[in-house]
């Protein structure tokens, strides 16, 4: 045979798809080749013969076949190039067709016969074998193709034809007759099988015919046994076609569609950071899309960027097949501008107070310029913030007018306004508490009515944190803050901002951004209501003598509700992680270390402090966070890293009390830090560095006779 693989094709025609009588012709094509497999289509040929029922089927010539097909040169060429048997019965408008294929395996001969349905494609009945050599293989024809032939409807009660074609033997029994018939199932064995493509979604069809069960990829439904051919179609993909021959039950069968799209990725900026909470929107041939990285079908698109503080971006782009096309904004982006034109009145007079647009100062009033008009704009020395709207390439006029009288006034305001969404309420309380904090140390623990000052210190402390807390979150309802938690969570989920192993929107930094300092917000204000019905519950028990027996509710004032950040926190961690180079890496790294610190995890809020410093050492935050490291260490009596954390610090603001306590302390511990290690010369140097800083108003006076009593210890 010469390692080569003949096929032998028979044709079953059904007479009533041509003529308009009962009979069914059965036609045998000779085999292409040498005479010895001419003989098994001629052996194939007598078994159909004998088999099928002479009522119903009539075994057509081969000579009739090719005039059907035109030519024999072209009946050979048809039988090579069809894909499918149903394929070749229908060129010949056949209702039947079967292939037999001889190859060879492992040293002998095999053979393979299917039988079809034409106009279904589906299998009726198949057989195999092998042998050694043709001789064999004929024998295995006239083994099985009989019961072959006997599943075609009908062949079982075939008259007068005999179901064996084996030679007649004379003798043995014969005549015996059933009053039964012989039912024979129509059709091959059914196996399970799954079906998946990479990627996901194809629309699949088997012989040509859609499934119900598998509408889409991936999916699980009964195949007949024998070729299947699978056709997979999905979207910006080559269709697939192929043919699967089902042996077996759960049989997977994973078919890999190749790609045919190019990819345009754009990466989004901003200037300055600027209106980073608002998502850039981009069209493709003017349909609206919300993905930065895009999937496209060759060919030419126009793209547009559009954002409410930036001017419309648009460009065209070629995409190929494989190609991967990509456009980084920064280079082109522009601010939306506009002209403003500035005043500032103070008592109904016309004055003059400097301008800042987005921190910087710009000039002072009368100003007039060109302004963006997402910009922040302040006023004055106390940056008050200028509620003005601005539109694009239009000019805008706009009047300050400030209602302080005096300086003296506008003090005496904030200090009596408790209101606690303005700054004024943290830093008034502050001040109440640092008052009565100075107030206690005077007495002296043995005085009398020392312990209701100290209890008075604590609430007031524990009122001024509340203040100074609830000045940070933004004045929004808490019903406003939790829409904003979720809105930005939907952005992020969409987006898998937080899936491990999964390609990230180039939005989901700003996205986790924005999420955890709102849920960060959310949080501290649902803290500030829990605090204030303490509060309320505790002046109520007072009242009542705290009769816990009578007031149940009482027993709670001895635990005090406390912070919780654990939705923001792993956020922030996450922008850390996902975002390293984020513009608002540090911000997120800082604020996720005090929230440790607050919890107890002091290590771990160390070592995230660590980073920032070792990443940013130029950041604005760095000597905060040095100042805190170098706390961490003098608590924990390492002085010789807490000296060099604390030397680390290269601006400390001492702007509010706030940040004098801060500076003060960092100060006044550099100097005890030289005292424990015996350096008096330089803890000297460092305790009159406090002193003079605290009488000359930049440190607060709170450990003012301390640091003299270690000067005064040390003899100098």
């Amino acid at each position: 045979m010469n390692n080569r693989v003949t096929t032998i094709f028979i044709f079953l025609f059904l007479a009533l798809s041509v003529y308009a009588q009962e009979q069914k012709r059965v036609a045998i094509l000779n085999t292409m080749g040498d005479g010895e497999l001419t003989y098994l289509s001629v052996r194939l040929r007598e078994i159909a013969v004998k088999v099928l029922p002479g009522d119903k089927y009539s075994i057509m010539t081969a000579e009739t076949i090719i005039d059907k097909l035109g030519s024999k040169e072209n009946a050979n060429k048809v039988c090579r190039e069809a894909q499918c048997l149903a394929e070749i019965g229908r060129k010949v408008s056949a209702a039947y067709v079967g292939q037999a294929r001889v190859g060879e395996f492992d040293g002998n001969l095999t053979i393979s016969m299917e039988l079809y349905n034409a106009g279904s494609g589906t299998l009726v009945d198949s057989f195999t074998g092998e042998a050694r050599d043709l001789s064999g293989l004929l024998k295995v024809i006239n083994e099985k193709a009989p019961e072959m032939f006997r599943k075609m409807p009908g062949a079982s009660s075939g008259g007068s034809k005999t179901a064996s074609v084996a030679p007649v033997i004379a003798g043995g029994i014969s005549g015996v007759q059933s009053t039964g018939g012989d039912y024979e199932f129509e059709g091959g064995k059914s196996y399970l099988a799954s079906i998946t493509t990479e990627p996901e979604g194809a629309v699949v069809s088997f012989n040509g015919v859609p499934n119900s069960r598998c509408a889409k990829t991936p999916c699980k439904l009964e195949l007949t046994e024998g070729n299947v051919r699978i056709v997979a179609a999905l979207e910006q993909y080559e269709r697939a076609d192929t043919t699967v021959f089902i042996k077996q039950n759960n049989q997977s069968i994973n078919i890999k569609l190749k790609s045919n799209f190019g990819v345009l990725e754009i990466k989004p900026a901003f200037l300055d950071g600027i209106h980073e909470g608002e998502l850039w929107s981009m069209s493709i041939n003017g349909k609206a899309t919300s993905f930065f990285e895009n999937k496209l079908s060759p060919g030419k698109y126009k793209v547009e960027l559009y954002h409410t503080c930036y001017e419309t971006l648009s460009f065209e782009v070629g995409i190929n097949k494989g190609s991967f096309e990509f456009f980084d904004m920064s280079a082109h982006i522009k601010l939306k501008k506009g002209g403003l034109v500035l005043n500032a009145e103070k008592n109904g007079e016309p004055v003059s107070e400097p301008v800042f647009v987005n921190g910087k100062r710009v000039g002072e009033t009368p100003f007039s310029g060109s302004v963006p008009v997402c910009a922040k704009v302040e006023i004055g020395n106390s940056r008050e913030k200028v509620n003005v709207t601005l539109k694009a390439n239009e000019k805008v006029s706009y009047t300050y007018r400030s209602t302080y009288v005096a300086d003296n006034v506008a003090n005496a305001y904030n200090a009596t306004t408790s209101t606690y969404g303005k700054k004024g309420g943290c830093d008034a309380e502050t001040e109440k508490t640092k008052t009565l904090y100075d107030k206690c140390i005077k007495m002296g623990k043995s005085a009398a009515g020392y312990s209701q000052c100290a209890e008075s210190y604590k609430a007031q402390k524990a009122k001024s944190e509340q203040a100074c807390r609830a000045g940070s979150i933004s004045s929004g309802s808490g019903s406003d803050l939790e829409s904003a938690v979720r809105r930005w969570g939907d952005q992020s989920n969409s987006r898998n901002c937080r899936s491990g192993g999964q390609k990230r929107d180039a939005n989901c930094a700003t996205i986790l951004q924005q999420w955890g300092q709102e849920l960060f917000k959310l949080e501290e204000y649902n803290f500030t209501e829990e605090q204030n019905k303490f509060e309320e519950l505790v002046q109520f028990c007072n009242d009542r003598d705290n009769n816990v027996k009578k007031y149940p509710q009482c027993a709670k004032t001895s635990y005090p509700p406390k912070v919780n950040h654990d939705g923001s926190l792993p956020i922030f961690l996450d922008y850390v992680k996902y975002f390293p180079d984020g513009s608002t890496a540090p911000n997120m790294l800082f604020q996720a270390s005090f929230i440790l610190e607050n919890k107890g995890e002091l290590k771990q809020a160390l070592d995230l402090r660590k980073i920032l410093v070792s990443k940013y050492p130029n950041h604005t935050l760095a000597s905060a966070a040095w100042l805190r490291i170098g706390e961490y260490y003098y608590k924990n009596s390492n002085w010789v890293d807490a000296i060099k954390s604390y030397e680390k610090i290269t601006y400390l603001p001492t702007n509010n009390a706030r940040e004098k306590k801060e500076a003060s302390y960092v100060q006044f511990h550099l100097a005890e830090c030289y005292y424990n290690l015996g350096d008096y010369k330089k803890a000297t140097k460092e305790f009159r560095a406090y002193i003079d800083g605290a009488n000359n108003g930049k440190y607060l006076k709170d450990v003012l006779n301390e640091a003299k009593d270690y000067i005064a210890r040390m003899g100098n």
